[in-house]
């Protein structure tokens, strides 16, 4: 595995993504992050086999105790007889006869298809391409269209509430982008609008040109946007007339002299009298009189307070330093629990950033409950254990162990 391309997904958009590893036919996985979920993709020659999702609901246990087929208890006993982790649950549930091949495979293929829809309609996080990836068991392909797989997910986002938070000015302005990209998939509404879009219509302009109703236009502007076929610009707003320009039609005007006193006419404000350029001449030449006074600041007078400050006595009680100790490759560190909530995990925008490849990208937190902390386990894929025990929620206490991949933490009150 090596390391190709990372990114912003609000910089790039996740049908972008796609698109290019399908037109440069990579073997690749891409990692998509964010700190609520991990969802990657794996590609052999462009074409999308396998995707997999920390989601509980994108869960193949989940899926399948959903539909009635089991009980998610059933899977869990069958797991510890097994002796094998959630991994491995299509070969436990066949091993144990729970479930045959072909219905497993129909299921992750189900599965697989609902989790790229999902990731495919992110606007926000990261990604990371890694090329040379072998994919997991079960791979297949997901989608023999995938451009249009996507396009389908990006209508599915089109409810009138998204749309109006999307949309809320109608007086923003479509641009279309300079790249050329095939639109063989675009319905005839998307096309329609994407032919009106000229780079000085506003929304408001284009929906009435386009002799469709709001939400089929809006949509259709959703999709063109997050293909990155058109790009939406804030309303411009009209420019202020310059001091020394005259309006357009007006008589040129040449400089009039400054009046003497307030009978001249003077309204107040300094470009009622002089230019820009006037006043910098003045003050290179040392006008004393032309130049702007400065305004005094009133002085602060501490004998007006009435407010007596007191000494706040000493009761003897001093607050706790709370502090995680991190062991990692022979290395000892005192990391202070600064904030009430504290982010750990391979991303660089954790609050303790580890770089141990067995910890999930955002693995765990550390909050403040009342005058405890608790430690949260973000659904690692390796989980966090605490005093050798697996946890999705506990209270800590003075010198509790946790333990993340292969990095040891104490927690220390003192």
């Amino acid at each position: 595995m090596r390391f190709a391309i990372e990114g912003l997904i609000e910089n790039v958009g996740a049908a972008d993504i796609f698109l290019f590893l399908g037109q440069t036919q990579r073997t690749s996985v891409v990692a998509f992050e964010r700190p609520d979920q991990e969802t990657r993709v794996f590609f052999v020659d462009g074409q999308p086999v396998s995707c997999v999702s920390t989601k509980v609901q994108l869960q193949l246990e989940a899926r399948l105790a959903a539909g009635g087929a089991l009980k998610l208890r059933d899977i869990e006993l069958a797991m510890g007889r097994q002796n094998a982790g959630a991994n491995r649950i299509p070969q436990i549930l066949i091993a144990e006869l729970m479930a045959t091949e072909a219905s497993i495979e129909k299921d992750i293929k189900a599965l697989a298809l609902e989790a790229l829809r999902d990731v495919a309609t992110w606007t926000s996080g990261t990604f990371t391409v890694y090329d040379g990836v072998t994919p997991p068991p079960w791979a297949h392909l997901i989608a023999p269209d995938f451009p249009t797989l996507l396009i389908e997910a990006l209508r599915g986002q089109c409810q009138k509430e998204a749309l109006q938070k999307e949309f809320v000015s109608r007086k923003g302005i479509l641009k279309a982008r300079s790249v050329s990209r095939s639109s063989a998939a675009l319905s005839d509404p998307e096309r329609t609008v994407l032919a009106l879009v000229n780079g000085e219509r506003t929304i408001e302009d284009i929906v009435k040109r386009s002799s469709l109703d709001e939400h089929t236009a809006l949509s259709a502007m959703h999709v063109l946007c997050a293909l990155h076929l058109t790009d939406l610009l804030p309303p411009q707003r009209a420019g202020k007339p310059s001091p020394d320009r005259a309006p357009q039609g007006a008589p040129p005007q040449g400089p009039s002299p400054a009046p003497a006193g307030p009978a001249g006419g003077d309204l107040g404000g300094p470009t009622n009298k002089y230019t820009a350029q006037q006043i910098e001449a003045q003050r290179l030449a040392g006008s004393p009189a032309e130049v702007t006074p400065k305004v005094p600041e009133p002085a602060v007078r501490t004998a007006d307070s009435t407010a007596k400050l007191h000494p706040i006595p000493d009761l003897g009680v001093k607050p706790k330093t709370r502090l995680l100790r991190v062991t990692a490759e022979d290395k000892t560190e005192d990391v202070p629990l600064a904030t009430p909530t504290f982010a750990i995990g391979r991303h660089p925008r954790n609050d303790l950033v580890l770089k141990d490849p067995r910890i999930s990208s955002f693995h765990c937190r550390v909050e403040i409950e009342g005058d405890k902390h608790v430690i949260l386990d973000l659904k690692s894929r390796n989980g966090t254990l605490l005093n050798s025990a697996r946890v999705d929620r506990a209270v800590l206490k003075h010198n509790d162990q946790i333990q993340l991949g292969s990095t040891k933490i104490a927690y220390i009150e003192s």
